[in-house]
């Protein structure tokens, strides 16, 4: 499929703890990990059909609609899911699977212009030799528009964040995981552009590799997690002659900003950061979109990004119930679907 132009969708909510900032801070969630997850993956729906449903939204099947929500979306009260939800629990049919019921929430044909960034999920393993949890924060980025499980894991990329933060862990909660009993997921190593790819359906892992580059209908994104951008890991896996620079750059976080340094996308390309724990502006606990386009030429000028105004915003999960089961609300920072006008899609620039 060809594009030429693209539209942003922010799905702004906290996903942070309770009573951040204090000692009674704790993870948010129900007691059943499934029950959790399902909570949320029903919460997840509504705020995609909120949004295809909004006016706002370009339904030329030449724009493709990008949509994506913060890290942290999938965790839970325990502060991770096992890693086996991720695929479904053997024997247990009421455990769902975490990334087939997302490729098929999206499955509809009215989504096959929609590229979904379901935030991350953290996953963890118990190790009992050294009494630590191994954790994995992950992106799940799937295509829309596929009903057959073949084309959806043809779509669908994982990425894996390579570093943890001292935020992304509770110090001291009254139970789940900790920052002192968890061992995130070793980094790639050395950083480049071929150890980066990430093969939708097969190559590179079947898309399982974890690498922060991939190619979805002849377009480059690349996709950092929170602490991996400002680490400038894309920035660091930087292209060789004949390889093609990242058009669209996704920052799903949880506590980041864009920052400046670490845009590793081509000229004229494009920057989408979706946070789910600082509120706009840096006021306070809460949630904020940004989108910016690179506005400059190699060499780079790196103060040249140009901020792009959200065109339009509406309120999703209103006098849903469920929302406080899953999700710490604070004042003033309800949900919030924010929508940008289509922009034109960047050009395929190969390094020389």
């Amino acid at each position: 499929m060809y594009y030429n132009k693209v539209q942003f969708i922010g799905y702004d909510i906290y996903t942070g703890p309770s009573n951040p900032g204090t000692v009674n801070a704790a993870y948010t969630g129900q007691l059943s990990d499934i029950d959790d997850m399902n909570t949320r993956i029903g919460l997840m729906k509504q705020a995609i059909s909120t949004a295809s449903s909004n006016s706002a939204v370009d339904n030329n099947s030449g724009v493709l609609k990008i949509f994506m929500a913060p890290e942290f979306y999938f965790r839970g009260r325990h502060g991770g899911y096992d890693i086996a939800m991720m695929t479904g629990i053997q024997g247990d049919m009421s455990a769902p699977s975490l990334i087939d019921e997302l490729a098929t929430a999206v499955s509809d044909s009215r989504y096959g212009d929609w590229l979904f960034v379901f935030g991350t999920a953290i996953l963890q393993s118990f190790d009992p030799k050294t009494n630590t949890y191994e954790t994995y924060n992950v992106a799940i980025v799937q295509k829309g528009g596929y009903s057959s499980t073949d084309d959806q894991l043809a779509n669908r990329v994982v990425i894996m964040k390579e570093n943890k933060s001292s935020i992304d862990y509770l110090q001291w909660p009254a139970s789940g995981l900790s920052d002192f009993n968890t061992a995130h997921l070793p980094a790639l190593g050395d950083a480049s552009y071929s150890k980066e790819i990430n093969t939708p359906g097969g190559g590179g892992g079947g898309g399982f590799n974890g690498g922060s580059i991939f190619h979805i209908d002849n377009i480059t994104f690349g996709l950092e997690i929170c602490l991996d951008h400002a680490e400038r890991r894309l920035v660091r896996a930087f292209p060789q002659k004949g390889q093609l620079y990242v058009q669209i750059q996704l920052i799903p976080s949880g506590g980041m900003s864009i920052v400046s340094s670490a845009v590793a996308a081509s000229p004229n390309g494009l920057v989408f950061s979706v946070d789910g724990l600082g509120a706009s502006g840096g006021g306070g606990y809460g949630h904020h979109t940004v989108l910016n386009r690179v506005n400059f030429s190699l060499p780079r000028d790196l103060s040249d990004l140009d901020d792009i105004a959200v065109y339009n915003t509406a309120p999703v999960h209103v006098s849903n119930p469920d929302l406080s089961k899953a999700f710490y609300v604070p004042s003033g920072q309800d949900p919030t679907l924010r929508f940008f006008s289509p922009e034109p899609m960047t050009a395929q620039v190969a390094a020389k």
